[in-house]
């Protein structure tokens, strides 16, 4: 399927004249970090368009991002349609047999979608090819969230472009998920950074990994978001405490990390990717 106007068609499908046909996903994908649900959101939009349905989150019992209405990443993000969520009670599961025939409501929930992945990444392609539009309908900021970011500019003594983002990963559950592997070492990072550039902005999770960062006596002005850090991962619906700010540290880093210049990003992560798809610069991966 070939689109002239990817994100012309994905906007029209999401803001119909007459809303009637829906795809509605819910998130109980627990511990799945952003980049990943970001990716997995992709794809239903994907379905949802090739289908005409509207795609909508609603509301998970456990929710993961955010503990307040909506309870969705619509706390964050601009809303993704116009169309409000249908009070229809006739609500079916939706099948990728037979799709048309599904009926005007659907729903399906991110952990059941993510383990058919089979019947799915056969559209990985095209997704990738629609990925910048796609990031443009779903993940489009918050006024409030933007002007926070801003602030943290500020605060740096940072103007957009010109500092890099260096994303620094490591925890338990990483290195667990890539069989005991660990992702490359700070000073792999730091040979990577172009010789020409001056601001870093820190991204990492990890207290232990900052502290290297911040210690390093690198030859850069240096800045970093001021949030909580925990040496496991706690993000995702992983600990509750720390939901709400999970969602605005995602958020503000995901806003911070495309108004740099460039990144360097370890490729074994879905936040790189969602960090620098569609973004005005092209990536150091390692």
């Amino acid at each position: 399927m070939s689109f002239p106007n990817v994100s012309g068609v994905l906007l029209a499908n999401q803001f119909p004249i007459k809303c009637s046909r829906y795809l509605l996903v819910y998130d109980d994908l627990t511990g799945a970090g952003l980049g990943w649900t970001a990716k997995m959101l992709m794809y239903l939009l994907a379905f949802a368009t090739f289908d005409n349905r509207v795609l909508l989150e609603i509301p998970s019992s456990t929710p993961r991002w955010c503990l307040h209405p909506p309870f969705t990443l619509n706390c964050y993000y601009r809303t993704w349609s116009n169309c409000s969520i249908p009070s229809s009670t006739d609500i079916r599961e939706f099948s990728f047999a037979g799709r048309k025939k599904n009926g005007n409501v659907t729903k399906v929930s991110l952990s059941a979608f993510h383990k058919r992945g089979n019947e799915w990444y056969g559209a990985a392609k095209y997704v990738h090819r629609i990925s910048s539009d796609a990031m443009s309908v779903l993940f489009r900021p918050k006024q409030e969230f933007e002007l926070m970011a801003t602030q943290v500019l500020r605060n740096c003594s940072f103007e957009p472009g010109s500092y890099w983002t260096v994303f620094l990963r490591d925890s338990p559950e990483k290195r667990a998920e890539r069989g005991g592997r660990r992702l490359p070492e700070f000073k792999k990072y730091v040979s990577r950074i172009p010789s020409n550039v001056t601001s870093i902005l820190w991204q990492t999770s990890n207290p232990k990994l900052l502290h290297i960062a911040v210690k390093s006596q690198l030859p850069y002005r240096m800045c970093f978001t001021n949030n909580s850090r925990h040496e496991k991962d706690v993000w995702g619906g992983r600990n509750n405490s720390f939901t709400d700010e999970s969602g605005i540290t995602g958020v503000l880093n995901h806003i911070l990390g495309r108004k740099g210049g460039g990144a360097i990003l370890p490729r074994a992560s879905q936040w790189s990717w969602f960090l620098s798809t569609g973004a005005p610069f092209q990536g150091i991966f390692i």
